[in-house]
């Protein structure tokens, strides 16, 4: 992410760099056109190998030079002044980003002392001190990253530069992305649109809505991820900008991706092939390889994901472009344990484990080793699972730490911003008392014929005080509601997080135990734990956090169950009127309930020698309750069956889940076996109770 990063940023410092020689004459635009097409090459090279941009920029140094002293033409010798300065802040980044920060800021500091003493300083220095920050973000300096960003915005705003003061802003706001602080680089965000909104900058108004879109997709919020990449697409649509919308089409293929719409996502994922191809980003075309080979994963297509990532893997290896290399290893090593080839995918795994201990990457860390023990212990490599068992739960307890730590800065934060306003408008409202009482001394000395107007106007500056103030005090609401929200989906996060933690122990656990009566309880335990997962998952992936969208919830845990059990040929007839949902109290016991009509029909009423049959029907009995019948064509119930006898606890679970909704449970054999469940939700339990 820090590679892509770097590359997306040498392309603004590039686009700046166009911008601020469109003024020139005409009289020496071949001159620019030339020298743009070099650093358009130098970006490419960068991409690929960064060794090869560094040449390509001293080469360009000796060039400048020379045509300096070739030349008396004052707009030619600033023209390549400002190359050269542009040119010196990229080395900079360049040998921050293969580390060697000493000489990248050695550089910078040299280029901004350069810009302070060039004519065209107000123009020059955001970008320079844009570099500055960022060469301190990516050796952890964040207090240093932080004064140099604001420095460029507070520099851009007094010399009236909008354009730069929109981009500062914009930087600012993708540095508090990488640091996790989701509250502020909305505000940043959206303070970036409205500039690029006023400036008319179609590019820059893509730049932030695609920007906001990456936000909401780091928070798992594919909807509202959704709808931003699609209106950045708009904006971008019919343009030259190729590049920027092919980012576009590649992150919302991610998101389809992730709600598991594959025929989407690589119609987004080809879209965005197109464009790189055509814009000769050989780059980019290696990465959107390895989205089609998690995608061909997805779908089954194992072998093909393979062939993929052994096609792109070695040139990740070759040109140390280590954060593809680590993709690369992780997905190949999922893969391999699809193709039961174990032994392959451990050599994956131990060589992500060896690079992510290398680069740091502690988000991949918990899921490379929750895979190596998996792993040893399907090759009975025992003392090597409990050491990679042992560093998993270590690891588990510092992600959990370091999550609980963000949110409590990000309450902070919110803090110490509700008291600066606070402080803000009490010391507005006594500048505007000591104006006020002012005017009214001054007033009275001119002619007591204006006290009346006086008094009008003061009343009516009041009202409009106390509307301003009521706005404030809306608008601040507003913030912190759209705060709690995001909190309130973190919660719901964890909360899933930690049943999926629960459920690959059962997972693991059962993998030990030779009793088929014992590990079939555990597997059924474990059922249970993902469909109260399933339920946080709707909860946070929703625009309403309150309530689960019951249509959809069924429908994915039946497919989850039949995936489980290797049910093929189910024809499933689902009918919830669109737009049901229920709270997590109704919706857990239904959700509980319903795994274990499920599973009960995959293991007595299925098989894969003939087409299955399941009906799911809810309707309304009357304001507040409920009926949901539950059907399968397969030998039925047997006689005389008591649910409140049944050797399953499955089933003995169903009536006491139906008692809790204040409900009962019917049963009856009809071409299989029949359960209706009446219930009650919750606002009408509070009433009854």
């Amino acid at each position: 992410m820090q590679k892509i990063s770097f590359i997306l940023w040498l392309l603004l410092l590039f686009s700046h760099w166009g911008m601020a020689q469109k003024a020139t004459s005409v009289s020496h635009q071949q001159d620019s056109s030339a020298l743009k097409a070099q650093v358009s090459s130098i970006i490419s090279y960068a991409a690929l190998n960064i060794d090869s941009a560094l040449i390509m920029i001293d080469d360009l140094f000796i060039q400048l030079e020379q045509q300096k002293k070739n030349t008396t033409n004052k707009k030619k010798i600033r023209l390549y002044a400002n190359v050269y300065l542009s040119i010196l802040s990229t080395k900079s980044t360049l040998l921050t980003s293969i580390g060697k920060p000493e000489e990248g800021f050695l550089l910078a500091q040299k280029a901004r002392v350069m810009f302070e003493q060039s004519p065209d300083q107000y123009q020059a220095l955001p970008k320079i001190y844009s570099n500055l920050a960022n060469i301190h973000s990516n050796i952890g300096n964040v207090d240093s990253a932080v004064f140099f960003y604001q420095k460029a915005i507070d520099l851009a705003k007094e010399s009236n530069n909008s354009a730069s003061y929109a981009h500062g802003v914009n930087s600012l706001a993708g540095f508090y992305i990488d640091q996790g602080k989701f509250v502020q680089a909305l505000k940043l965000q959206q303070e970036a649109l409205t500039l690029y909104h006023q400036l008319n900058d179609i590019e820059g108004i893509a730049s932030s809505k695609y920007s906001i879109g990456n936000i909401y997709l780091d928070l798992d919020d594919y909807p509202k991820a959704e709808d931003y990449f699609k209106q950045a697409i708009q904006h971008l649509e019919g343009t030259k900008h190729i590049r920027g919308l092919a980012a576009v089409y590649s992150s919302l293929g991610s998101v389809y991706q992730h709600q598991k719409n594959f025929k989407n996502a690589n119609l987004y994922f080809d879209k965005s092939f197109k464009l790189v191809q055509q814009a000769g980003d050989q780059f980019s075309a290696l990465f959107l390889f390895i989205k089609k080979a998690e995608m061909n994963a997805n779908m089954g297509n194992y072998q093909a994901a393979v062939d993929s990532l052994e096609k792109v893997l070695p040139f990740f290896q070759e040109n140390n472009l280590y954060r593809h290399t680590l993709h690369s290893l992780t997905t190949l090593m999922h893969i391999q344990e699809k193709l039961n080839k174990t032994a392959d995918a451990i050599i994956a795994a131990e060589q992500a484990l060896n690079l992510i201990e290398e680069l740091e990457a502690d988000e991949l860390r918990e899921t490379v080793v929750s895979q190596l023990v998996h792993l040893y212990s399907k090759t009975n490599r025992y003392e090597d699972a409990f050491r990679a068992q042992s560093l998993h739960l270590s690891i588990k307890d510092s992600i959990i730490n370091s999550k609980r730590d963000r949110s409590i800065i990000q309450l902070e934060e919110a803090y110490k911003y509700q008291v600066q306003q606070a402080k803000d408008s009490t010391k507005n409202a006594a500048i505007q008392q000591i104006k006020d009482a002012e005017l009214s001394a001054q007033q009275q000395r001119i002619n007591y014929l204006l006290i009346g107007f006086i008094i009008v106007l003061l009343l009516g500056g009041f009202a409009f005080n106390r509307y301003l103030v009521t706005q404030k005090q809306k608008n601040k609401i507003t913030e912190q509601n759209s705060e709690k929200e995001l909190l309130l989906k973190e919660i719901h996060h964890r909360v899933k997080n930690n049943l999926q933690i629960i459920s690959s122990l059962l997972d693991l656990q059962s993998k030990r135990i030779d009793d088929a009566t014992t590990s079939a309880a555990i597997t059924d335990g474990q059922n249970r734990v993902k469909s109260m997962a399933l339920i946080h998952q709707k909860l946070y992936q929703n625009d309403n956090i309150a309530a689960v969208d019951f249509g959809s919830y069924v429908e994915q845990l039946l497919e989850q169950l039949l995936s489980i059990y290797k049910i093929k040929k189910v024809n499933k007839n689902i009918d919830i009127p669109e737009g049901t949902s229920f709270d997590i109290d109704t919706a857990i016991p239904l959700g509980l309930m319903l795994n274990e009509l499920f599973t009960n029909s995959c293991k007595y009423a299925f098989n894969n020698e003939r087409t299955n049959e399941i009906s799911i029907q809810l309707s309304t009995i009357a304001k507040g309750s409920y009926a949901l019948d539950v059907k399968d064509n397969g030998k039925g119930l047997p006689d005389n069956f008591d649910i409140w006898e049944a050797e399953s606890l499955g089933l003995r679970l169903v009536g006491r889940l139906s008692e809790q909704l204040f409900g009962e449970v019917h049963y009856h054999t009809e071409n299989g076996a029949h359960f209706k469940i009446e219930f009650k939700d919750t606002e009408l339990r509070k009433e009854m109770d």
